[in-house]
């Protein structure tokens, strides 16, 4: 049985939910059980095809191992490996794998319980993320936003870290810092405020943050007066922090881009520039 089938949306009935069981995904296939299948213009309820536990729970394997299924059991959190042996039980459950993570969500103004000042570890932005969401995330989703983060230089590897990439025993020996030089400043009023380094907010400030089409950055330039408005009116700070990502891992910029980006962006701002 491959694996892919036990994906959410593909056969008809098994999933009802976000979430399942093991032993749902056994009685599913006990033999027992028929389904209605849409084939073209009209509805057929066909039976099931009957498959041995053993053969379930290897697909299921295959599923967990391919990055189709997440798997939740006990403490454990897996999606992108194989289940070690013992892990998988009728009482597990099965979920589709969760949302990715965007590299610049563990920043240190993002992600400021996982930080130590400007370092941090693997295993630290792993179970602040796990906390953050209420639930024990995969190894997997956090050595993915980890490794862009990295591939985006938002965070380095410090000294003394173990080698990444890395499997989950080896996390907390995976240390992160910010680094030192930044290519893109924030920028408040034409004034540097900090980097990517910059410290963390104190707690009673509130912080709106998003990926933006250069649409929507027009929408937000046209909404600074009214945003000024509001806050002139309660007597509160706003600052606008601005971070401009050129290129990825796939292709990176020329420096002739570089050049052409930064005669532009001179124009907004003597210190924002890309490095």
């Amino acid at each position: 049985m491959p694996g892919e089938l036990l994906a959410p949306g593909v056969l008809p009935g098994l999933w009802s939910g976000e979430e399942l069981s093991v032993q749902a995904v056994l009685d599913y296939f006990s033999g027992g059980k028929s389904v209605p299948v849409d084939k073209g213009g009209f509805t057929e309820v066909v039976p099931v095809p009957k498959a041995a536990a053993q053969v379930v729970n290897t697909a299921i394997d295959a599923a967990v191992a391919s990055g189709k299924v997440w798997l939740l059991s006990g403490p454990a959190s897996l999606l992108g490996e194989s289940i070690p042996t013992g892990v998988l039980s009728p009482a597990a459950l099965l979920r589709k794998p969760p949302e990715a993570i965007s590299a610049a969500a563990i920043l240190p103004e993002n992600l400021p319980a996982a930080w130590q000042g400007s370092v941090t570890t693997a295993l630290a932005i792993l179970a602040t993320l796990s906390q953050k969401v209420g639930q024990n995330l995969p190894w997997k989703t956090a050595r993915d936003v980890i490794t862009e983060a990295l591939q985006a230089r938002f965070i380095e590897l410090a000294e003394g870290s173990v080698p990444w990439p890395c499997e989950l025993p080896a996390a907390q020996g995976v240390k992160l810092k910010v680094p030192s030089g930044q290519g893109v400043a924030a920028v408040s009023a034409g004034r540097p405020v900090g980097g990517i380094g910059a410290v963390p907010p104190a707690p009673p400030t509130r912080i709106a943050s998003g990926d933006f089409e250069p649409s929507q950055i027009q929408n937000l330039a046209e909404s600074i007066p009214n945003l000024l408005s509001v806050s002139a009116k309660a007597g509160i700070a706003l600052t606008f922090h601005v971070r401009l990502e050129v290129g990825d891992s796939a292709k990176p910029p020329s420096d002739d881009v570089i050049k052409a980006l930064n005669k532009v962006l001179e124009q907004v701002a003597e210190n924002f520039r890309v490095d």
